[in-house]
């Protein structure tokens, strides 16, 4: 069950906002551990959040807003399952497990920002300053409460654990040209320095009646500096050209020890570290044209460069820098397209093209499935056809269609065992996206929505071997709506249907994750 609030308004008009927001969940779980005949994957959740705006003259503008977060689920919603069993076992089936430790991940964040505004009489500069903290620690079973393998003396009353920390502090300065302006331009600089700290992190293996611990405490850092641009250049009142560009830097450092020890006894020094650092530059430009066939129909075509930057693998057991090194990803990016907004109808289209270098993959040690790498393969491509559209039928009905096609394929990938992936499609990419909606607005303050989603089949492995096939969900909305204020009951999932929604390669097994069933939700709102 999920409840949710937000209230929002002028405490002195024209001159201080504020606004509240605000979630919690509980969930009993769904997986059964039979060895204690309890739900084993509850869960719980809340935020808050807070939003301050202070408008002290005509010309400036303070925003200062926070957010707090915490989760704790005991043990995961993955469960270990045979690749001989993935495409007939049921979800009824799949929940019973024999978990015998006990498991838990606790999650927390704080995040704040301060947005500056201020307008002269020729451009405006804004200044946004952001910071997160979030901290996670996880125990878990270590064969995640297989049946196949409990009582395994190499598994049983085994873990693994993880203990991270990640702080991000960002700053961007921006200037801008004035909305009356014609010529439009946007230009400044951003900075960002994240540090994450993984520790202990590692997992647990039985080897001839010892209990050995694997533990991977790494130091992770990335400086990001770039400068950025860009301007809209009207040749005619109907014609334009857009020139923009980002030149960027970033720095990546990771400092990693790897030990391997008894349990019980003194880890001792580490059998291999590593300290490597890597700077990744790059320029990354945009250029399109826009024309404006009628005031309500526009075509636009458009190319920009995509970027990810390289870095180096912290799960590592030895090897040189090359080894653990993985480099940058870019991706040439074609975009085509037409818009249109009438009284009673708005619409996009666009077809798009993505020629990827240097992709990035993750794969599993086939001599460890705990652990897992960043590498590149050579090339892929991804392209497709996407459509958007409202319509507003009457005053009471709005009927939505979403719908996108996708076609992704790889280039030469290697896997360890020197087969190749070329022709496989990307994973994680749907074949196609299917959603169509309708909205109901009566006139006395009930309203109602639905909506249907189709996802084609989609891949979780470069192999193109673990696949959950198309399926639908349905969501539904009903509420009531009254001047300022707002409450609204939904449900997720209407007809909870079974399907996955991410699947991990382990050996002669997998680790399966089904999508949320059923869920209910209540929402209030209200603005002053």
């Amino acid at each position: 069950m999920l409840g949710l609030f937000e209230t929002s308004g002028a405490l002195i008009d024209d001159k201080l906002f504020l606004g509240l927001n605000g979630s919690a969940s509980k969930d009993g779980g769904w997986i059964i551990n039979d060895l204690k005949g309890e739900k084993a994957n509850d869960k719980k959740n809340y935020n808050f959040g807070l939003n301050l705006k202070i408008v002290p003259t005509d010309r400036l503008s303070v925003k200062i807003s926070g957010d707090i977060f915490h989760r704790q689920d005991n043990s995961l919603d993955e469960l270990f399952i045979p690749k001989s069993k993935l495409g007939s076992i049921s979800k009824d089936e799949a929940k019973h497990i024999n978990l015998e430790n006990p498991a838990r991940v606790k999650q927390t964040s704080t995040s704040g920002a301060l947005d500056l505004k201020y307008e002269f009489d020729k451009f405006n500069v804004n200044s946004s300053t952001t910071y997160r903290k979030v901290k996670k620690d996880g125990l878990y079973d270590e064969d995640f409460g297989s049946k196949s393998t409990y009582l395994d003396p190499d598994h049983y009353g085994l873990v693994t654990f993880l203990n991270a920390k990640n702080d991000t502090i960002s700053e961007e300065l921006r200037f801008s040209s004035t909305d009356e302006q014609n010529f439009k331009w946007i230009g400044g600089l951003y900075f960002e320095n994240e540090k994450q700290v993984f520790g202990p992190i590692g997992d647990q293996y039985g080897n001839g009646g010892n209990t050995i611990v694997e533990d991977w405490p790494s130091v992770n850092r990335a400086q990001t500096i770039s400068t950025f641009g860009q301007i809209i250049y009207p040749i005619t009142s109907k014609f334009d050209v857009t020139l923009g560009g980002r030149l960027q830097q970033i720095k990546k450092h990771t400092k990693v020890d790897y030990l391997s020890y008894e349990l019980g006894k003194n880890p001792g020094a580490p059998l291999f570290s590593m300290d490597e650092k890597e700077t990744f530059r790059t320029f990354l430009p945009k250029f399109a044209l826009g024309y404006d066939i009628t005031n309500e129909l526009n075509i636009y075509a458009m190319y920009s460069r995509g970027y990810l930057a390289g870095g180096f693998n912290y799960y590592t057991t030895g090897g040189s820098r090359e080894d653990n090194k993985f480099d940058a990803q870019t991706s040439d990016d074609y975009e085509i397209g037409i818009k249109g907004l009438y009284d009673n109808f708005r619409f996009s289209t666009a077809l798009f093209y993505m020629a990827i270098k240097g992709t990035h993959i993750f794969y599993t040690d086939p001599n460890n499935p705990n652990v897992y790498y960043t590498a590149n393969a050579n090339k892929a491509t991804s392209m497709g056809a996407e459509f958007e559209g409202t319509l507003r039928a009457n005053k009471e009905l709005d009927i939505n269609l979403a719908v996108s096609l996708l076609k992704t394929k790889y280039g030469d990938y290697i896997n360890k065992d020197g087969t190749n992936n070329k022709g496989n499609k990307i994973e994680r990419n749907p074949g196609f996206k299917f959603a169509l909606g309708a909205s109901y607005y009566a006139p006395i303050g009930i309203y109602a929505r639905l909506d249907g989603n189709m996802i084609g089949k989609t891949y979780f492995d470069a192999q193109n071997k673990l696949a959950q096939k198309s399926y639908f969900t349905t969501d539904t909305k009903v509420g009531y709506l009254k001047d300022s204020f707002d409450v609204y009951f939904y449900v997720k999932n209407l007809t909870d249907k079974e399907y996955f929604s991410h699947i991990r390669d382990r050996a002669r097994n997998v680790l399966a994750t089904y999508g949320n069933g059923r869920m209910f939700g209540v929402g209030v709102k209200y603005s002053f």
